[in-house]
């Protein structure tokens, strides 16, 4: 098993995403990936079941944002995860939000992961991410 790099990053920014939830009806099997079958299909980030007689319930996750910046490019880190259990909450309110926000790093350290269809993007390295919890658990 290879070791990972880490790299450093600047943060740019924190940005909320709310969940979405959407009822939809007279969705034709045909127009839903993968037909009419059985159980959740996930669409461009959206959790689609269908409910029958044609309704469809889409839902999409809320997501927490990181902002980065590596050689003039931009990427994007979900990081809702890693504070949830980090911070061992359920729910990211708005206070807890303000909070990681106000404690944002500068400069973090990231690491370089390989999607299964070759797409490269990047998470927290672990040592950071910790570190950012406990100022987190600190400012309260």
């Amino acid at each position: 098993m290879e070791a990972k790099t880490t790299i450093e990053a600047k943060t740019t920014e924190m940005v909320y995403k709310a969940s979405q939830i959407d009822c939809r009806s007279g969705i034709k099997a045909h127009e839903v990936k993968g037909g009419g079958c059985w159980g959740p299909e996930f669409i461009e980030g959206r959790r689609v079941v269908g409910g029958g007689n044609g309704t469809y319930v889409t839902a999409t996750p809320a997501r927490f944002i990181l902002w980065i910046k590596i050689e003039d490019e931009k990427h994007e880190i979900w990081t809702e995860r890693i504070f949830r259990s980090l911070l061992e909450t359920k729910r990211l309110t708005a206070k807890i939000r303000s909070r990681i926000e106000a404690t944002m790093p500068k400069v973090v350290a990231v690491e370089e992961q390989q999607g299964r269809r070759g797409r490269k993007y990047y998470t927290l390295a672990e040592d950071t991410a910790i570190a950012w919890a406990l100022k987190v658990l600190e400012s309260a």
